[in-house]
């Protein structure tokens, strides 16, 4: 539609009607291009203590019929006055050794929504918090 112009007294007025948004590169509005902030996992940091740190341990699982196998170290965390259980998994819990519990650690974390069956037949969910990086103040 082409832009309507209208007058009052001594101002000028454009009015620009558009119906459809202009495409750029991969159908982005204004052409700006793709990045890959939404692919990325948002993580969360926060300065903790280490309440308790449990052994590394090595879970079997079966995902799309395939066997895998899973390597965790759980710990529970405490900030301010909250407490909250997290794993740590892989290459990073392999790579982590005891942490002292009178330190004070910045730790990035993600989390992630599951989904299970109830023993009544419904559907729970329930949140995993998982450690990415773990540091000392």
């Amino acid at each position: 539609m082409p832009p309507v112009v209208t007058t009052g007294g001594n101002l000028c007025f454009v009015l620009i009607f558009a119906t459809e948004k202009p495409r750029g590169e991969k159908g982005r509005p204004s052409g700006r291009k793709a990045t890959n902030q939404f692919k990325k996992k948002k993580d969360m940091e926060i300065i903790c203590r280490i309440v308790d740190q449990g052994a590394l341990t090595t879970r079997q699982f079966v995902r799309n019929g395939q066997q895998q196998s899973i390597t965790t170290m759980p710990f529970v965390l405490a900030s301010g006055t909250d407490q909250f259980f997290c794993e740590m998994t892989n290459e990073e819990a392999c790579a982590c050794g005891p942490c002292d519990k009178n330190y004070y650690y910045k730790v990035s974390l993600s989390s992630r929504v599951s989904s299970f069956n109830t023993k009544d037949g419904g559907e729970g969910k329930v949140t995993r918090l998982y450690i990415n990086k773990l540091s000392v103040l």
